[in-house]
């Protein structure tokens, strides 16, 4: 099982590549616009082992293994260093979740203001052929109603987005009782010490795993209801653009 992959130099003469014991990152949290692109995401430090190292270079390829030793002051037993990892494992898991979900509600209300901007589009051409054909001016122009059901929509996408975690962009002192906010604490607290999870934070875990599964049944419901009726009527003037993305499963 490939459990990281990354590339080194490559140029004329000798070259070095170095691992720093870390597994792929799990999937990344939408950043922020103040954030930093080029910062390369990094995963956990994987549990001491035998690990298959591959090196491709063009069509030549070398194999070799990396020993990665226990930190000579961990008290930690092969046993408890698997049930630590199997802990984190278990919280990347629903990290990959949340953000699919969170992804899934972002592009769709990308989509939907796509089809407000069309729908108030179509409506100010609709209004100069009716200027243009001699009509009055109505005493006071009203918002399309696909604009106005897309509106709404987007409120629900954001009230939605918000029980999965808090948005980095929020501001102000938010409470940190989403899912989100739990895996990232508990993240925090596994990989800082080698030590086995402790009762308390296999609570902890069941605690997020519950809550991150109340979310997405929210956000399905809200795909397969209102979001579902905001598609029908964009197909229906003839806007093809919101997201039909799967449920997601936790």
């Amino acid at each position: 099982k490939v459990i990281r992959t990354f590339k080194g130099p490559a140029r004329l003469g000798v070259n070095r590549a170095t691992w720093d014991l870390r597994r792929d990152a799990f999937r990344q949290f939408p950043r922020l616009e103040t954030s930093r692109p080029d910062e390369e995401p990094r995963g956990p430090e994987v549990p001491p082992g035998t690990y298959a190292v591959t090196i491709r270079f063009r069509d030549r390829e070398a194999r070799g293994t990396v020993e990665v030793r226990p930190d000579p002051r961990s008290t930690s037993t092969t046993a408890d260093t698997q049930r630590r990892w199997d802990a984190v494992l278990a919280v990347g898991r629903l990290r990959d979740t949340a953000v699919e979900a969170i992804e899934r509600v972002r592009a769709a209300r990308a989509d939907v203001d796509a089809v407000i901007a069309l729908a108030k589009a179509d409506a100010a051409r609709a209004e100069r052929a009716r200027r243009e054909a001699g009509g009055a001016p109505p005493a006071k122009p009203e918002e399309p109603a696909l604009a106005k059901a897309g509106a709404a929509l987007k409120e629900r996408l954001t009230t939605v987005e918000r029980l999965v975690w808090s948005p980095r962009e929020m501001v102000g002192i938010v409470a940190e009782n989403d899912p989100v906010s739990k895996l990232f604490m508990l993240e925090e607290y596994l990989t800082s010490t080698w030590a086995p999870p402790s009762e308390a934070h296999l609570a902890h875990l069941r605690t997020a795993e519950s809550l991150l599964a109340k979310a997405l049944a929210e956000v399905d419901a809200l795909f397969a209801g209102e979001v579902a009726a905001v598609r029908a009527r964009a197909d229906a003037a003839g806007i093809r653009l919101l997201a039909t993305a799967p449920p997601v499963a936790p």
